[in-house]
């Protein structure tokens, strides 16, 4: 199994969960989930069928988007070969793509799986994967 394959099922478990909290920092928002798992979000965010500029999510606008994952699930979660985020949280569907210059998101999953996008779209797996 490829990266994006291995990433693209790990990040499918953000499927059907709630967020407990929404939490800003500085240059990025971290979603609690349910499960105890970690989504970080440090790049501009996209709506999708929404023309204009992509949103950072540290501000009012971005935490908007994601303040409905409080009050229900996330759907349709996955990463594409870009190395790009997407996941729906109520009538909203979402999009991070990666950024040239850093880590655009990091997803810290049940029994110590990590995800990270690199700088450029690659991806970091660690935790997923058997050892020999």
């Amino acid at each position: 199994m490829g990266d994006v394959e291995e990433a693209d099922r790990l990040l499918r478990s953000l499927e059907g969960r709630s967020a407990d909290q929404v939490r800003v920092g500085v240059g990025d928002v971290q979603v609690v989930l349910d499960d105890g798992s970690l989504l970080t979000l440090a790049c501009p965010v996209a709506v999708a069928g929404r023309s204009g500029p992509r949103v950072e999510p540290t501000t009012l606008d971005g935490v908007a988007l994601l303040h409905p994952w409080l009050r229900t699930t996330a759907r349709d979660a996955g990463v594409d070969v870009t190395g790009a985020l997407s996941f729906t949280v109520g009538p909203t569907r979402l999009r991070c793509a990666p950024d040239p210059s850093y880590e655009a998101w990091t997803y810290d999953g049940p029994g110590g799986a990590k995800v990270v996008c690199m700088p450029g779209g690659g991806l970091a797996i660690w935790g997923a994967r058997p050892r020999p």
